[in-house]
């Protein structure tokens, strides 16, 4: 995925490996215009001798936008489109991002990071360890999630009376093995 960060800085490293190895494999962009980005990264691809190198395409494509790109002959190979085949279309949307990264193979220090989106704020994460809760209100149903700095936040100062407070995160795998049920 190309465009985890900065585009135009993934395709250049996607380029370098493919050039390092002697591979031409499939990048896949996430976001942005991909009308543009699929004329740009096909070019830049082309220009570099990587001709057989494939373009895939997601962001939650809907089957208008897809109908459009393919009358305007948008150069892309493959493509995903799983959340409008499956869900309606008025499901809030989300969006999973590294918060934590460990810089140093040699160390178990993780370092918080974050991504900064202008033009889509939902894109955007919060670095560091997070909980997440879902608050539920005294009709039984969801209200709203709140995400807190684990250790840092306390639940108790989002919660109004007669609302209760679910935690969402729970562990699932430690050290590649599986510890939920």
């Amino acid at each position: 995925m190309v465009d985890t960060f900065d585009a135009n800085e993934g395709m250049k490293s996607a380029i370098n490996i493919m050039k390092k190895y002697g591979v031409q494999c499939t990048i896949r962009n996430d976001s942005g215009n991909q009308k543009e980005r699929c004329l740009e990264f096909r070019m830049q691809l082309d220009n570099e001798e990587l001709s057989n190198a494939k373009i895939m395409i997601s962001d939650d494509l809907k089957p208008w936008n897809l109908h459009q790109l393919l009358m305007d002959n948008v150069p892309f190979d493959v493509l995903l489109m799983g959340t409008y085949l499956v869900n309606p279309y008025k499901l809030p949307g989300a969006v999973l991002k590294l918060a934590m990264d460990q810089r140093d193979p040699q160390s178990s220090v993780l370092t918080p990071c974050a991504k900064l989106s202008t033009k889509d704020p939902a894109k955007g994460t919060l670095p560091g360890e997070l909980d997440v809760y879902r608050i539920i209100g005294k009709n039984g149903f969801a209200v709203r999630d709140v995400i807190l700095y684990r250790g840092v936040d306390n639940i108790a100062k989002f919660v109004n009376p007669g609302e209760d407070a679910r935690k969402l995160n729970q562990t699932v795998m430690v050290q590649g093995e599986l510890v939920y049920d």
